[in-house]
């Protein structure tokens, strides 16, 4: 929303406007001037930790081929991965991208909170968090799924959404929603 108020706001400009969002169609710009695009990194960025470029895939989109030559060169020059990708394919990764990192750091800070509120380390959890990620990574997540949901074992279940009503009730729900959406997706598929 902020980068279309921008565009609205800026004066038509002879250089090229680009911009740097998942989600933001490449034709907010398109007022502003003839040469746009967006250079979008698909990485997470955090302001206390640096991170390197190199080979993180970069959507590009552009409103002329001499625009997507210059931001391919651009890419490239910071080690990066250049690939063409249109704006609804671009909105669809974004999204893939808020699943497999917020979501997942969200799941993280949540299995943080409740070793801390139970008196153990979440550093017990680190090889079990470190084993998930290289099993999905070198596989596929589908096929890696684990756990009582996947194995349709109610009575864990029922124990582990006891054990939540201490903590909290969005934790519950979460807890129910997912443990439901791994059972319908591992049985549902083919």
């Amino acid at each position: 929303a902020a980068i279309g108020l921008l565009a609205k706001l800026l004066p038509k400009l002879k250089g090229i406007v680009v911009h740097t969002s998942g989600s933001t169609p490449f034709s907010v710009f398109s007022e502003t001037s003839d040469n746009y695009g967006v250079l979008y990194p698909f990485q997470t960025f955090s302001k206390a930790r640096a991170i390197s470029l190199v080979d993180v895939p970069f959507c590009i989109e552009a409103s002329s081929g001499e625009v997507s030559k210059i931001l391919f060169k651009l890419a490239k020059s910071l080690g990066a991965k250049p690939i063409e990708m249109d704006s609804e394919t671009r909105q669809w990764l974004h999204l893939s991208g808020v699943f497999s990192c917020n979501f997942v750091n969200h799941m993280l800070t949540i299995a943080q909170l409740i070793a801390e509120e139970k008196g153990f380390s979440f550093d017990l959890l680190k090889p079990l968090i470190k084993e998930t990620f290289a099993k999905a990574l070198e596989g596929s997540p589908f096929n890696s799924q684990t756990g009582p949901a996947m194995r349709g074992d109610a009575e864990t279940i029922k124990k582990h959404i006891a054990l939540l009503s201490d903590i909290d009730d969005d934790i519950r729900e979460l807890y129910t929603n997912l443990s439901s959406s791994i059972w319908n997706l591992q049985n549902n598929t083919e």
